[in-house]
């Protein structure tokens, strides 16, 4: 079901939904390394309480997909997890609806993908990235029906991670 929060109890406003589509990835790189995880088709946030702030929590597929790794040429295979909802996962709208933040862990998952090196072939271990909204806490409007950003930070020892996210609330027609 899509629409609007049905328990009115926490104060939630009418306008909020309970479910919002997210097209949301993280991007590792450097060191001869890029990572891509990102969400998938049937992915979405529903909102689960109020509490100090609207809280919803991570259901659906994310899959991991291996660019480039040191030495290889290419890299080939990717995995999709699916979880409903992915534990520790959230995306809080401050009370004043004027902030938010949001993470999904997924660096525990784990997979192999094959490094071809010439004509020989072995597989690599690659770590799913944890989905994030960056290390600065996004601003939004109050009326904002889209929440959208994008944020990246220097790694130690050089590298970058990147985050690009996209949460559209889907909202009853009246």
């Amino acid at each position: 079901m899509i629409g609007c929060c049905s328990d009115h109890t926490s104060g939630a406003p009418k306008e909020l939904p309970n479910r919002s589509r997210a097209p949301w990835t993280t991007e590792d790189t450097g060191s001869g390394v890029d990572n891509l995880t990102k969400t998938g088709d049937g992915f979405y946030l529903r909102f689960q309480k109020y509490d100090h702030g609207f809280a919803y929590q991570a259901y659906g597929p994310v899959t991991d997909t291996p660019k480039t790794y040191p030495g290889c040429a290419p890299v080939s295979g990717s995995k999709t997890v699916t979880q409903t909802p992915w534990a520790g996962s959230f995306l809080k709208i401050d009370p004043d609806l004027r902030t938010y933040d949001a993470f999904v862990p997924t660096s525990s998952n784990n997979f192999f993908a094959t490094c071809t090196i010439g004509s020989s072939s072995f597989q690599i271990q690659v770590a799913f990235v944890d989905l994030s909204t960056g290390k600065v806490v996004p601003k939004k409007d109050p009326n904002d029906r889209v929440l959208e950003g994008v944020d990246s930070m220097s790694l130690p020892g050089g590298g970058t991670e990147s985050w690009t996210w996209t949460f559209t609330a889907h909202l009853p027609k009246p």
